[in-house]
Protein backbone atom coordinates (compact mmCIF):
# COMPACT_ATOMS: atom_id res chain seq x y z
CA UNK A 1 0.00 0.00 0.00
CA UNK A 2 2.85 2.56 0.63
CA UNK A 3 4.28 1.66 -3.37
CA UNK A 4 2.61 4.50 -5.09
CA UNK A 5 1.78 6.65 -2.46
CA UNK A 6 4.01 9.49 -0.74
CA UNK A 7 6.14 7.23 0.43
CA UNK A 8 6.90 5.52 -2.31
CA UNK A 9 10.58 6.76 -2.87
CA UNK A 10 11.23 5.94 0.69
CA UNK A 11 9.89 2.37 0.57
CA UNK A 12 12.06 2.42 -2.79
CA UNK A 13 15.41 2.83 -0.30
CA UNK A 14 14.19 0.96 2.15
CA UNK A 15 13.98 -1.64 -0.10
CA UNK A 16 17.48 -1.31 -1.77
CA UNK A 17 18.61 -1.75 2.29
CA UNK A 18 17.34 -5.16 2.43
CA UNK A 19 18.49 -6.34 -0.72
CA UNK A 20 21.97 -4.96 -0.08
CA UNK A 21 21.23 -6.76 3.69
CA UNK A 22 20.06 -10.14 2.20
CA UNK A 23 21.93 -10.54 -1.02
CA UNK A 24 25.59 -9.89 -0.07
CA UNK A 25 27.74 -12.42 1.03
CA UNK A 26 28.11 -10.73 5.07
CA UNK A 27 26.93 -13.81 6.53
CA UNK A 28 29.57 -15.57 5.10
CA UNK A 29 32.35 -13.19 5.48
CA UNK A 30 31.59 -13.34 9.07
CA UNK A 31 31.49 -16.61 9.79
CA UNK A 32 35.02 -17.28 7.91
CA UNK A 33 36.29 -14.58 9.80
CA UNK A 34 37.47 -13.24 6.31
CA UNK A 35 36.28 -9.70 6.93
CA UNK A 36 34.38 -10.18 10.00
CA UNK A 37 34.27 -6.84 11.55
CA UNK A 38 33.75 -5.17 7.61
CA UNK A 39 30.88 -7.25 7.24
CA UNK A 40 29.01 -6.61 10.84
CA UNK A 41 29.71 -3.09 10.14
CA UNK A 42 28.30 -2.94 7.02
CA UNK A 43 25.37 -5.42 7.79
CA UNK A 44 24.26 -3.49 10.68
CA UNK A 45 24.52 -0.50 8.80
CA UNK A 46 21.94 -1.43 5.49
CA UNK A 47 19.64 -2.76 8.77
CA UNK A 48 20.12 0.42 11.08
CA UNK A 49 18.96 2.22 7.15
CA UNK A 50 16.31 0.40 6.55
CA UNK A 51 14.46 0.48 10.45
CA UNK A 52 15.13 4.47 10.02
CA UNK A 53 13.54 4.48 6.52
CA UNK A 54 10.87 2.22 7.64
CA UNK A 55 9.86 4.53 9.77
CA UNK A 56 9.89 7.40 7.76
CA UNK A 57 7.57 5.57 5.66
CA UNK A 58 5.39 5.05 8.02
CA UNK A 59 5.06 8.59 8.99
CA UNK A 60 4.70 9.82 5.56
CA UNK A 61 2.13 7.15 4.79
CA UNK A 62 0.10 8.87 7.58
CA UNK A 63 0.34 12.22 6.24
CA UNK A 64 2.91 13.14 8.72
CA UNK A 65 6.37 14.38 6.91
CA UNK A 66 8.71 13.28 6.19
CA UNK A 67 10.96 16.15 7.88
CA UNK A 68 13.82 18.52 5.96
CA UNK A 69 16.11 16.38 8.39
CA UNK A 70 14.42 13.08 7.04
CA UNK A 71 14.65 14.29 3.43
CA UNK A 72 18.67 14.68 3.84
CA UNK A 73 18.96 10.93 5.31
CA UNK A 74 16.75 9.77 2.62
CA UNK A 75 19.09 11.41 0.15
CA UNK A 76 22.38 10.43 1.88
CA UNK A 77 20.90 7.04 1.87
CA UNK A 78 20.50 7.04 -1.69
CA UNK A 79 24.06 8.73 -2.52
CA UNK A 80 25.74 5.59 -0.31
CA UNK A 81 23.65 3.03 -2.08
CA UNK A 82 21.89 3.33 -5.30
CA UNK A 83 21.42 0.20 -6.96
CA UNK A 84 18.73 -1.25 -8.60
CA UNK A 85 17.25 2.17 -10.03
CA UNK A 86 14.37 0.51 -11.54
CA UNK A 87 13.26 -1.15 -8.21
CA UNK A 88 9.48 -1.20 -7.74
CA UNK A 89 8.36 -1.63 -3.96
CA UNK A 90 5.33 -3.06 -5.58
CA UNK A 91 7.28 -6.52 -6.01
CA UNK A 92 6.90 -6.97 -2.31
CA UNK A 93 3.26 -7.61 -2.68
CA UNK A 94 3.12 -9.79 -5.43
CA UNK A 95 1.77 -13.24 -5.10
CA UNK A 96 4.59 -15.61 -5.76
CA UNK A 97 2.41 -18.12 -7.74
CA UNK A 98 0.16 -15.61 -9.75
CA UNK A 99 2.84 -13.22 -10.17
CA UNK A 100 -0.22 -10.94 -9.25
CA UNK A 101 0.17 -7.83 -7.03
CA UNK A 102 -2.18 -8.79 -3.54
Amino acid sequence: EFADGPAREIVTQAGRELLLMEASDWQFLISTKSAKDYAEIRFEDHYQRFQRLYDIALRAHRGEGPTVEELEYLQDCQIKDAPFADLDPKLWAMDPLTGKVK
